[in-house]
């Protein structure tokens, strides 16, 4: 992550369509260290809407080496990884609560 310029690559904001759904198109992302530790692949989220709570987290991909040793896992948050030719898709669907 570009934590460190004010180009702050591999990050990306945008709205969603009226009906809500959203899509986008993006890299399998790799692991990393934490400590010595790696983290599973994963992509994070911060969803806000008017009255609504903000919602933080983070989706990852079914069948990662390291979804077992990563803290913040859940199985909930855990999507296959489908194959569409030069591509995967993923569907990661969101609520998100009222304030």
């Amino acid at each position: 992550y570009d934590n460190t310029t004010n180009q702050f690559l591999m990050r990306g904001s945008q709205r969603t369509a009226a009906d809500g759904s959203y899509s986008f198109t993006t890299i399998l992302p790799g692991w990393y260290l934490n400590g010595d530790v790696y983290r599973p692949r994963h992509v994070h989220y911060k969803v806000t809407a008017p009255g609504h709570k903000t919602l933080i987290t983070q989706l990852y991909f079914k069948d990662d080496p390291y979804l077992a040793t990563d803290p913040f896992y859940h199985p909930s948050l855990v999507m296959p990884l489908v194959d569409a030719g030069a591509q995967y898709d993923v569907i990661f669907d969101i609520v998100l609560a009222t304030a």
